[in-house]
């Protein structure tokens, strides 16, 4: 049986609040992943998500990942996703999502595109 859960992490780097995502961003947890990141998107100035540790992303999770990055962009706020890896990266390539949101190689870089 297939680990469900969706692990979540935070933390500071210089002016930007960082949220890891662990594990599946599908339709199971979808729902959780929107309501934990727009209540982030309303406590922060400068959200980026660091997807280092995302195994799976469907078409639920991106949706959600546009969804966010709409809001931050209404609120004019920063907003970035960081180190997609693997199948994650492939899909928002493939997905031209790249061409949408702003994507980081790393946590590290956020601070020198500042």
């Amino acid at each position: 049986m297939t680990d469900l859960a969706m692990t979540f992490a935070q933390a500071e780097k210089g002016s930007w609040h960082i949220w890891q995502l662990a594990g599946r961003l599908d339709r199971a947890t979808a729902a959780q992943v929107q309501a934990e990141g727009e209540t982030l998107l309303q406590q922060t100035d400068r959200l980026a998500i660091d997807l280092s540790e995302l195994a799976y992303i469907s078409s639920a999770g991106i949706r959600v990942l546009l969804l966010l990055a709409k809001q931050a962009e209404d609120a004019s706020q920063p907003f970035c996703l960081c180190s997609p890896q693997g199948i994650v990266r492939e899909v928002l390539e493939i997905s031209r999502m790249d061409m949408f949101l702003s994507i980081c190689p790393s946590v590290d870089a956020l601070e020198e595109g500042a």
